[in-house]
């Protein structure tokens, strides 16, 4: 539609046609996919002036659950899950509400997602468990004119849970914009 109107209208035609509200607002409709989807039965909407929500489908989605911490950010450790859009529905972006069970865990965005693609979905906090991040030691020294820093860290998740659980234990490394300012290297004590 943008590249039609550059090339067949003039100048001062776009610059007319971009004050037109109407036509400014025709091309946020022609932005994103165009998606159709059959409902299985006939549904009646009543006319009301405000926004209404329709369920059009209900599906169940294999899924992987795990926890993820990163102590150094924050102690709280987040429920969250992998999902691979195996319905035969384009899923629009929106707003989602996420439950664990019953329980109201909050809300998130959602982008678009294409038939067959996987994606993460988080559903909050988890109050049972808790990480930590700490130094333990710090030292300094010089070996062939080169400063070398040793940072030693106990990174640590108390988990209150009756049953185990996989957690993913994430950390920050140092980064150099180039190689020869600084090297980082992972030691096991």
């Amino acid at each position: 539609f943008e590249q039609y109107r550059e090339l067949l209208l003039t100048k001062e035609e776009i610059e007319k046609d971009k004050s037109n509200p109407l036509a400014s607002g025709l091309t946020g409709i022609m932005d994103g996919p165009s998606v159709t989807y059959n409902l299985k039965s006939r549904m009646s909407v009543p006319s009301r002036s405000d926004e209404q929500t329709l369920e059009i489908a209900r599906f169940e989605l294999a899924a992987k659950h795990y926890f993820k911490a990163v102590p150094v950010l924050t102690t709280q450790v987040y429920r969250v899950t992998d999902v691979t859009n195996t319905t035969e529905f384009v899923l629009l972006p929106g707003e989602a509400t996420m439950y664990q069970g019953a329980d109201f865990v909050g809300r998130s965005k959602l982008p678009l997602i294409a038939i067959g693609k996987p994606f993460t979905i988080g559903f909050g906090v988890d109050p049972q468990l808790q990480a930590t991040r700490q130094l333990v030691d710090k030292s300094r020294a010089t070996q062939g004119g080169n400063q070398q820093l040793k940072f030693n860290y106990r990174l640590m998740v108390s988990s209150y849970k009756s049953t185990p659980v996989d957690v993913q234990l994430w950390d920050r490394l140092p980064m150099s914009e180039t190689a020869q300012v600084i090297t980082v290297t992972l030691s096991t004590p």
